[in-house]
This record gives structure tokens, sequence and C-alpha cells, in this order.
């Protein structure tokens, strides 16, 4: 069985703001960045990616829903092909690429927005998603004027 639902379709930027052009000053500025939510129908799917945005853990929709954590993530693999545990783990590796490329947040608050405790999780984590380190792939991913690009 293919899945529904994949994490590009599901995933929303952790950035609120975006550089753009203000004409009638002329001037670069932060303006208000549309964030394209998709909403997929399915409740308690919804209700898993609007705790991933929140940053809350994503399996207590499960109460919410009247089912078991077990329950839900059947339910989130059978919709993603990917376990609640999978979901949340490749959503907070995506904001931290996106973290690392686009600001200079210090390690520790990219730690901290994604709810990771440990370095050495975190550096895991990214270098399974990455392949190098989150200092190196900051140094060698950006292109020029990246850095400031969003806001969040």
């Amino acid at each position: 069985m293919k899945a529904q639902f994949n994490l590009d379709m599901l995933y929303v930027s952790p950035f609120k703001w975006k550089r753009g052009f203000d004409e009638q000053t002329l001037t670069l500025k932060m303006v208000p960045m549309e964030q394209k939510r998709l909403r997929t129908g399915v409740a308690v799917l919804d209700a898993v990616v609007d705790r991933l945005m929140a940053g809350q853990d994503p399996a207590t929709a499960a109460g919410e829903a009247g089912m078991t954590r077990h329950e839900l993530s059947r339910t989130i693999y059978g919709l993603t092909g990917m376990n609640i545990q999978q979901l949340r783990t490749r959503w907070r590796a995506r904001q931290v690429e996106e973290l690392l490329r686009y600001t200079n947040l210090p390690l520790k608050e990219i730690m901290a927005m994604v709810r990771c405790t440990s370095q050495a999780t975190f550096s895991r984590m990214v270098g399974k998603r990455l392949g190098m380190t989150p200092t190196r792939y900051r140094r060698m991913c950006r292109e020029a004027g990246e850095v400031g690009k969003y806001g969040i």
C-alpha cells in the first residue's frame, strides 16, 4: 500500500518572516511569510501535524482521538509510511536543516527549538540526515545572502 502523504506534503517551515523588497522605501525588510499548511481531511493526522508545528509531542493526539499511542502510530504509518517516531524525527531534522542554513542561531538554541537535550543525539541526527556535523553543514551548504533570508 502506498502512503497517501509524505513529509514534503505535511511539513511547514518554522520561519514566520522572509526578506522582501519594499518598493516605496526601496529597502529590504522582513515581511510575513505565507504558511502553506495542507489540511489532509484526516483529523488525527492534522492534529499530529498541528502538534509538530507547535513543538509538542505528536503522540498526545492519541487521547484526543480516542486511540492508544500504538493505534495512532499504526494509523500514521498507514497514511504516511512512517510511524509517529519516524515522522517526528524527520520533521525535526528538516527544521534543523533550515535553521542551520538560514540563521546564525547557536546550536544550543536550535537544539532547544527541536526539543533535543543531548549534543551527541543532535549531532548524530544531523550527521545521519546531512552526512556531516552541524557546524560543517552550516559552513559548506550556505549560499551567499542566505543568512537572514528568513526569520522566526
